[in-house]
């Protein structure tokens, strides 16, 4: 009768239910390295998730949020009736959305993309603006905005013309 082949002692072991228990762990029972690796960063990717959430509750952040996203319709149904449906200047429109108008010195008109960015914009602003209010930077960041919009602006009074040519 054939004898049946010897498993290797640390085969067995692997192969035993004890030894699945151990996986992940050292044989004094310490946690490894890599398991408090894995722990702290899944932790601090609840930790993080949690603190956007809080931070974006307090009223340092919301108020330049609401405020942009009240701003916008009245923004835009300015911008939209200084163009007259075709026959007007189209100044608060430069004023308002500058990059917007600018854009039509290369396309010729308005197009949608340049629309879809006329309408996030100041929604835009207003995250970024609370965002840098958390961290106490709001003035350094408006100032900024405030520069970049009026460069826009100046830009876009002295190039674009009334009917776009």
């Amino acid at each position: 009768m054939p004898s049946k082949p010897a498993i290797p002692i640390g085969l067995t072991r692997l192969l035993s239910d004890d030894a699945q228990q151990i996986v992940g762990r050292e044989r004094n029972r310490r946690v490894s390295d890599r398991q408090l690796v894995r722990n702290v960063v899944v932790a601090r990717r609840v930790n993080s998730n949690v603190i956007l959430l809080l931070v974006m509750k307090t009223p340092r952040f919301l108020i330049p949020v609401i405020l942009s996203l009240v701003a916008t319709p009245f923004l835009l149904f300015a911008g939209i009736a200084s163009g007259g449906a075709g026959h007007g200047n189209y100044f608060l429109a430069k004023v308002f959305f500058p990059f917007t108008m600018l854009s039509t010195l290369i396309f010729g008109s308005i197009i949608g993309p340049f629309i879809a960015l006329a309408v996030v914009r100041y929604p835009l602003y207003g995250l970024l603006l609370g965002a840098a209010n958390e961290k106490r930077k709001g003035a350094i960041y408006a100032l900024a905005l405030a520069i970049i919009h009026l460069s826009a602006m100046v830009a876009c009074l002295l190039l674009v013309r009334e009917n776009f040519s």
